[in-house]
């Protein structure tokens, strides 16, 4: 009997530890140059490794993806481990990654290149000119191992090319959506320093598509106001840092706030008492809503919220669901079709003199909008309809036929698009093809 079975009804999916996992180690998601020199480029390429963590489970659907990023001041630290002597013990990306594969999340924890490999950083640039260079952290470790202090140049190279492996890293995972059953809506990426600067690089710097971003005591290095694009609302941000963390983390913290917030980024940050730059996940703090929590439990929640995964648990939309709504249709059931839509339900009618077709909302005007098909074709039937259900979105296709008030039968292929809320429905978006 495995995990799910024996929590049973009670289990909240994505908040509860339900599943045994499985992993699948040494995956190649892309290759990156190394042996960098200006006038050469790179001397060779090298494989980026990740490792997949997977709910062990039969349930159908696609699911919410996380990919993490270890920390290590960019010269230390792998995809399985992050133990370093001398040092506060800190959870590892993997650990993470299996604790969030338990709640159903298809997990990934990356390789990406370090700075004693001379990464070619690509042709993607994201960091200012003029970048203000503090080694700080980065030398101390330098030293740890037996190296002379980096350059500016060597800084550079390194955060251009580890943000290119993360944004390499979400392009494999989107192309391989389908056959990962990842859910391409509900990507979020993170990681703990130096690859928590990473993931927040890709995503406000190289505007990766993601749908969230957790960072462990990172910052990010590009500049929002430059980088965010107009026209699309950017990911969230949950940044956990620790209140003796190490200074340059530490003081960035208000000002990546208010930069953030400017930029129209939905942000939360939470400080980890009594803690450094090293803390476990269990480590307890202050949740976002007042309470005692940890900081595991406020990832899942902020997950959670922003990835819109209560709409994954029981009580989701199905196909099934969405036939027994096309079956109302045929009968002409009102009362029925209504009982699917929530109290805020908005239709977009498939004419009309705007932009999406007339469009009605709220319970009464969308029954008015929904009857008006019948009172044209008293006859309206909606055939061969097929269904397809993606987390909160999905869509209908049909073949409409029906006599108009001219007596003129009319037969014609179409499909709704949906959003939904939990089981009901909260955008119908209605589209018909139109014979010459």
């Amino acid at each position: 009997m495995n995990a799910v079975d024996r929590t049973g009804a009670s289990a909240r999916p994505y908040l509860d530890k339900i599943y045994e996992v499985d992993i699948e180690s040494d995956v190649t998601y892309g290759v990156g140059g190394v042996g960098y020199e200006s006038a050469k480029g790179a001397a060779r390429h090298r494989d980026l490794k990740l490792d997949i963590y997977r709910p062990r489970t039969s349930e159908a659907g696609l699911r919410p993806a996380l990919i993490l990023a270890f920390g290590g001041a960019f010269h230390r630290g792998s995809k399985s481990v992050e133990v370093f002597e001398g040092e506060n013990p800190s959870t590892a990306m993997a650990e993470y990654c299996r604790e969030f594969a338990r709640r159903g999340y298809i997990c990934f924890s990356i390789d990406y290149r370090l700075m004693q490999e001379d990464p070619d950083p690509g042709v993607t640039p994201f960091l200012p000119p003029n970048l203000p260079f503090k080694a700080g952290r980065i030398d101390v470790v330098r030293g740890i191992l037996g190296l002379p202090p980096c350059t500016a140049q060597m800084m550079f190279n390194t955060l251009e090319a580890a943000t290119d492996d993360m944004s390499k890293a979400v392009a494999f995972v989107r192309s391989r959506a389908p056959a990962l059953n990842v859910d391409l809506s509900r990507i979020a990426i993170g990681g703990f320093s130096a690859g928590a600067s990473i993931a927040l690089n890709a995503a406000y710097g190289e505007n990766a598509p993601v749908a969230a971003v957790v960072s462990i005591s990172g910052r990010t290095a590009a500049k929002l106001d430059v980088c965010i694009q107009p026209g699309s609302p950017p990911p969230p941000a949950l940044m956990l840092y620790g209140e003796d963390d190490l200074p340059d983390i530490l003081n960035f913290q208000a000002p990546m706030g208010a930069a953030m917030t400017k930029a129209g980024i939905d942000n939360s940050f939470l400080v980890v008492p009594k803690a450094n730059h090293f803390y476990l996940r269990t480590a307890g703090l202050t949740g976002a809503d007042g309470r005692p929590s940890d900081v595991e439990t406020e990832i899942a929640a902020f997950l959670y919220d922003r990835l819109r995964l209560s709409s994954l648990g029981a009580g989701a939309m199905s196909v099934a669901r969405l036939q027994a709504f096309a079956d109302a249709w045929n009968r002409h059931d009102i009362d029925d079709l209504m009982s699917f839509m929530t109290d805020d339900c908005v239709f977009q009618a498939n004419a009309g003199g705007e932009v999406f077709g007339t469009t009605y909302a709220g319970r009464e005007d969308v029954r008015r909008g929904y009857m008006k098909a019948w009172q044209t074709y008293p006859d309206a039937r909606w055939n061969n309809a097929r269904h397809a259900v993606c987390g909160d979105r999905g869509f209908s296709e049909w073949v409409f036929t029906g006599v108009g008030p001219d007596a003129q039968k009319v037969e014609i292929a179409g499909c709704d698009l949906f959003e939904f809320r939990g089981d009901k429905i909260v955008v119908k978006n209605s589209f018909r093809k139109r014979p010459a």
